[in-house]
Order: C-alpha cells, then structure tokens, then sequence
C-alpha cells in the first residue's frame, strides 16, 4: 500500500499546479475576450439598421410596436429591450454600444458550459473560446446595437438546455427550454432554424423525448401566432418583402466557405484565409472520426451529433432557401448561432490529432494563424461607412459654398441613403434638409442641388457626373465616404 499512497502523494500537487495553470489560462482568455470588444467599441457611427433601431427605441410602446409590424423582418423582443436601455441610461454612442458587449460577455459563461457538456479537454475548451474570442463576426455583433447579440446569447441558453434535454427530460428542463425558444424566436426569426435542429435531432437520435419536446414547442407556436399574423398582414400591405431583402444577393458556394473562413480567424488575406478553411477542415475531418470512434457514451454521442448538425445545417439550408425562394434571407449575422458548436467541434479534432507530431503542426500554424487574427481584430477594426462623418462635411461644404436662401436639397440615386443622412441632419447638426430619392439623373432638376450615390450600386458606364454634364450641369466639389463594400459621395450640381 505504500507505494500506491507515495504515488497519490506525488500525483496530487501536480493535479493542483495543472489546475492553477487551467485557472490563470482562462483568467487571461476571459480578460482578453472582453478587451477585445472594449477596443475600438465606439469605432463607426450608427449605420441604418441601427439608427432604425434607435428611433423605434425613442418612441412609445404604441408606436415601437406599429415600427417593428411595419418593418416585418425582425420580432419585437430585441427593441423592447433597446426601449429599456434607452430609457435607462439615454442615447450617447458609448452607452448604445455598451447593450450589445455586456450581452456577448453574458454569453461566455454559457459558451463555456456548452463545451464543458461536449466533454472538451481542457486544451480544447480554450482553443474554441480562443477562437470565439478573435472571431470576426462575434466582435462586430457585439458592439451593433440590434439584435444579434441578444440572438447569440440566447441561441446559446437554448443548446445549454436541450444537451441537458438530452440527458434527461424532466418537466423542468422542458419548460425552460420553451421558455428559452419562444424569447430566441421573439428575437430572430433564425431562431426557428434552431427550433427545428432540435426537433430534427430528437426523431433522428432520441425519439422518447420528442413528445414532451414537441408539446413544449405547440406552445410556441400559439404563443408566437399572434405576431405572426401581424407580421404577414403588414407584409401584405406592404407588397412583399422586397423593401426589405431586396438588397441580398443570392449567396453562391463561396459565400458558405466563407462563413467558415470567419469562423476560423482572420478574413484577410483572402489568399491565406481561404487556404486556411481547407487545411482546417481536413484537420477537423480526421480528428472528429477518431472522437466519434472513440465515444462509448450515449449521451456524449448524441451531444456531438447534435452540434454538428447545429454547426453546418443553418449555413447549408440558409444557402439553400436562399436561392430558392424569390428574395435572400442569407447573411452572415443570422448564422451566429453555428459559430459555437463549429468551433467546439473544430477544437475537440484538434486536440485529438494523432500521430503527436501531426497535432503539434497543426495546432502551431492555427495558433499563428489565430494569432494572426487578434491583430486583425484589434487594429483593422470592422467600420461602416461613416455617414456621421460624411454629413458633417457635407454641411460645411455647403456653408462655406455659400449656401443660398430656402432648403438645402439633396437628390439620392441610392434609395438607402437618405435615411441615414436625415438622421444625423436633425440630431447632430440640428438641420433640416429637402432629401430625395430619385429613380435617375434625368428626375434630378433645380439650379443647385447636392446629388448623392453609391459607386457600388451604380450600374450604367456613364457616371452621374458624366450624365449631369451632358445635360448642362456644371459639378462642383463634393464629399465621400467608403469602407470594404461601399463608396458614398454626394457632389454639387448647378447651372449658372
């Protein structure tokens, strides 16, 4: 027995000093995740979904209600939210932008819970959340005053719930999941994607458990019903939902690959970071067939399976319908809630990489390339054009211009330009301006006017300057705004 007890003594501080280093390691990584999205949290102005956002937020609950209804393509629940926030603490960008990061902090902890029901060593669990930490998306959701980081954190609560589901179907653990899923589909209408993963999962692994599961989410249905028909009356009236998708394009293959270039690091080089998604797909491939190999529990079994339907059915079905159905519904923000589970996956292959010398290659050139992405992150924040910026210059060009009696106007040859520019008019500048939007060059008259458009949308070989000229305009200065999709200007027209 002795030397069974010198052993347990000498095992035991090394236990304590791997668990004190496991402790320090998620110290830092919990630090790091929230300096992240401190840095740079204030970086863009508001962009039109946010303003939009914002001004729902300002008005009563009448009135956020009959907004949200008329907009059609979100639910309610994150602007009541916004309304409470607002009323609370006020309308300055810090504040605005401090809703979305405390939400994506709060998400963490579920984060870790999740993987920590996955089975994940302890090696695994901080590559994933390393990875979470710099991932590109997540950074720029939560400092975006809509709804996707209340989506994130709430998508997360729910695959916390159904692992335990899993386990065990208690009454309990069936009502707060439906309590959970009915604020997610109150949130995002992508939380039904969630929903139905779900539902999928049990029929297809665990059908004891897909009665309680199934009544749990009848209730949602009639809970949600009621918004329902609103929200298809007022698509009804108002045509369609062209107004409001009209803008997606159809995703192409790429654009699912690229999802995952995301989710892996860095974005740029594109080069380098398309290169990266097959090499670490290869990996995952080959160290996801030994974990699932080696897995004898059930339970463990099925909470893998689930996960990895939950990471790559949202991106493949969402791509599927979208170039089915008449308008896109694809976007990179709605498949927030694959990032977890992918990277969970990907982490769990990693580390179960053989031979030792295999793993540490691959392991040293994802932590480079991880490395790589924390720099991109922090120093090459991701901006919005900033139509703050662009209209403070605006309005200075057009004073110093000397700016003749009656209202400025402004003529748009981008129906999405004015909105914006309204905004920051009356709340920053306290003006009031004549904006338009115009279906062409030939609708813009007047002897002076600002004409406003977006490179990236303007289709003819002619530019408006060009077409402007022809008809007699002279083009004066002008101002412009840009960041990775667009390039804003608005330039002066007049006759003498």
């Amino acid at each position: 027995m002795a030397p069974i007890s010198a052993a347990a003594t000498a095992g035991a501080p090394a236990k304590q000093r791997r668990r004190r280093l496991e402790v320090a390691a998620l110290a830092v990584l919990v630090a790091g995740f929230i300096g992240i999205r401190l840095w740079n949290l204030t970086a863009f102005c508001l962009d039109s979904d946010e303003i939009f956002s914002l001004l729902t937020a300002r008005s009563g609950l009448v009135h956020l209600f009959q907004s949200v209804r008329a907009d059609v393509v979100h639910p309610p629940l994150s602007y009541l939210l916004l309304w409470v926030w607002v009323k609370i603490g006020g309308e300055s960008m810090p504040w605005l932008r401090l809703l979305p990061f405390l939400l994506s902090i709060l998400a963490l902890p579920l984060a870790w819970i999740v993987l920590r029901q996955l089975r994940l060593s302890a090696p695994a669990r901080f590559i994933a959340l390393s990875l979470l930490a710099i991932n590109d998306y997540q950074v720029f959701h939560a400092r975006y005053v809509r709804m996707y980081a209340l989506f994130f954190l709430l998508s997360l609560a729910s695959v916390a719930l159904f692992n335990l589901l899993l386990e065990r179907a208690t009454g309990k653990r069936v009502i707060a999941l439906t309590l959970v899923n009915l604020l997610l589909v109150y949130t995002q209408y992508f939380g039904w994607m969630v929903i139905g993963i779900e539902g999928l999962h049990l029929l297809w692994m665990d059908r004891r458990k897909l009665k309680p599961f199934l009544l749990g989410t009848a209730a949602i249905v009639l809970l949600f019903a009621p918004w329902a028909y609103e929200a298809t009356q007022a698509a009804i009236a108002k045509g369609g939902l062209a107004p409001n998708l009209g803008w997606i394009r159809h995703p192409k293959t790429g654009d699912v690959w690229w999802y995952y270039v995301g989710c892996n690091g860095a974005l740029w080089p594109v080069p380098v970071a398309s290169a990266m998604v097959f090499f670490l797909f290869g990996a995952m491939i080959a160290g996801l067939w030994r974990v699932l190999r080696a897995t004898n529990d059930p339970v463990q079994s099925s909470r893998l399976r689930f996960a990895a339907l939950l990471a790559f059915l949202p991106p493949y079905a969402t791509y599927v319908l979208s170039n089915v159905m008449r308008n896109s519904i694809w976007g990179n923000r709605h498949l927030i809630v694959s990032a977890v589970p992918y990277l969970a996956l990907l982490a769990t292959a990693l580390v179960a990489l053989r031979p030792k010398w295999a793993r540490f290659v691959v392991i040293s050139i994802a932590a480079a390339w991880g490395a790589f992405g924390l720099y991109r992150v922090t120093m090459y924040p991701e901006l919005r054009n900033n139509m703050d910026i662009l209209t403070g210059q605006l309005v200075e060009l057009n004073a110093r211009d000397g700016s003749r009696s009656g209202a400025v106007s402004v003529d748009f040859l981008d129906p999405y330009l004015a909105f914006p520019m309204n905004y920051y008019l009356e709340s920053h500048y306290h003006q009031k301006w004549n904006l338009v939007n115009v279906a062409s060059v030939d609708e813009i008259s007047g002897d002076r006017v600002w004409v406003g458009y977006n490179h990236k949308s303007w289709k003819q070989a002619r530019s408006p300057e060009e077409l402007l000229r022809a008809r007699g305009y002279k083009i004066g200065p002008g101002v412009w705004a840009g960041d990775r999709w667009d390039r804003i200007a608005v330039f002066l027209a007049y006759r003498d």
